[in-house]
């Protein structure tokens, strides 16, 4: 073997995730296929199979969907998987207010703020239409 992960591996290691957060890639896919919570950043003018104007999607039933809002500007989506993320966070600090989950849960929380606010602090701007 290559080093490479085979769809097998890379399925179990999905199925032991709590939630993928990716793009449209064949991740997105597995995850959707196996049954676990999978949220996707999209593009403005995603591919057909995403259709438009909504956030869930018929293929899976586990899968949420973020979409830009503007072509080239990913703070919308970035945001909302940020927020959506800190709802999440707080059931589990409710669940289990020190445990793994709930710092785990944070961490990713941060992380996903900070990437938000990248754009802004490096001063690039979502294009104007």
């Amino acid at each position: 073997m290559s080093g490479a992960l085979t769809d097998l591996q890379t399925a179990t290691i999905i199925g032991s995730l709590d939630l993928v957060i990716t793009v449209d890639t064949a991740v997105a896919h597995l995850a959707g296929a196996v049954g676990r919570p999978v949220w996707v950043l999209l593009p403005r003018v995603p591919d057909w199979r995403w259709m438009l104007g909504r956030d869930d999607t018929p293929w899976y039933r586990t899968m949420r969907l973020f979409r830009q809002a503007e072509s080239g500007c990913w703070e919308m989506p970035v945001t909302a998987i940020a927020s959506a993320l800190q709802a999440e966070a707080g059931k589990l600090n409710d669940a289990e207010t020190e445990g793994r989950d709930g710092r785990n849960a944070r961490r990713i929380l941060r992380d996903l703020q900070a990437a938000a606010g990248l754009g802004e602090k490096a001063g690039i701007r979502c294009p104007p239409f």
